[in-house]
């Protein structure tokens, strides 16, 4: 019986003993995914995630809040800067940070901080969803979309700020300091992304895609740098591309190219489309502005 008792006694110790040998083993139960914050590792790992992820490189040009189209920020850039109009009353020392592009504190929260979100953002997805496995058709329009506006915002550094910092990979793959580039470096980055979204795009897509780059688009824009550049004849070949086979042309009024009931018409080269979802009590809006597109047209 005494032996019994020391039998059971030692079954008891090697029980509560075992449960600590196997946890010595092995942690991997203490690495838990929090489900609200997703990483690159866990995020590109679908089709669907890289759809997302694009959309994410779209946003920029939709977003409400000082966005570039559509909101406060691209209109005081791109419309009062004219002779034709004035700033708000009360507001010209604020306002003049924007029209000039000058380097200030606020420099962060104007363009210039708006443009290098959408730059980070396509040098994520081209970066990561090259390793993605999904249909390759469709990975490489994708990128070749991420191309057309990482080069579009190149463009718009040169002619908003002339000198820019280039960045083609992710902050975190990237993380060392980049001085500025010249207005020339600046322009050839843009003019090499519309290269590379012309040889991925594709030339049409059906009207439930309406807003997504096209290759006629490419094609627009790396003209209009080739015209930055100084290079009239490389201009003139690419606009001689997309005024012969693309379906172009000029609409037969002027104000279709305004209207709402005539987007996407045939002068539309890149259209961005809004919905009519803005805030009734708020002049910009918290949501997006109904009838507002930017227009690259032929």
């Amino acid at each position: 019986m005494q032996n019994m008792k020391k039998n059971f006694i030692k079954y008891i110790a090697a029980l509560a003993v075992a449960p600590m040998l196997l946890s010595s083993c092995s942690d991997d139960f203490l690495n838990e995914i929090d489900p609200n914050r997703q990483t690159p590792t866990t995020f590109w790992t679908s089709e669907d995630n890289v759809m997302k992820g694009l959309s994410a490189v779209y946003n920029p040009f939709r977003r409400m809040t000082s966005g570039y189209y559509g909101g406060l920020e691209g209109i005081m850039h791109l419309q009062m800067r004219g002779d034709d109009l004035y700033p708000t009353r009360g507001e010209e020392p604020y306002i003049w940070e924007y029209l000039s592009f000058v380097n200030t504190t606020n420099t962060k929260d104007l363009s210039w901080g708006n443009i290098y979100e959408g730059i980070q953002m396509a040098n994520e997805f081209i970066y990561r969803a090259a390793t993605v496995d999904m249909d390759e058709t469709k990975r490489e329009q994708m990128i070749g979309e991420a191309y057309f506006l990482r080069g579009f915002w190149y463009f718009r550094l040169r002619t908003d700020y002339r000198d820019a910092v280039i960045r083609t990979l992710p902050q975190d793959a990237d993380p060392e300091t980049h001085g500025l580039s010249s207005g020339n470096e600046v322009l050839e980055q843009a003019i090499s992304d519309f290269k590379e979204a012309k040889s991925r795009l594709p030339k049409l897509r059906s009207s439930d895609e309406n807003g997504r780059v096209t290759q006629g688009a490419a094609i627009a824009m790396l003209g209009k740098a080739y015209i930055w550049k100084g290079d009239y004849q490389a201009a003139k070949d690419e606009f001689e591309i997309i005024m012969n086979g693309y379906g172009y042309d000029l609409t037969q009024k002027y104000e279709d190219n305004f209207r709402d009931d005539t987007e996407f018409n045939a002068e539309s080269i890149w259209e961005i489309n809004y919905d009519a979802k803005g805030n009734s009590g708020d002049a910009w809006g918290n949501g997006t502005s109904g009838d507002i597109v930017f227009l690259i047209s032929r």
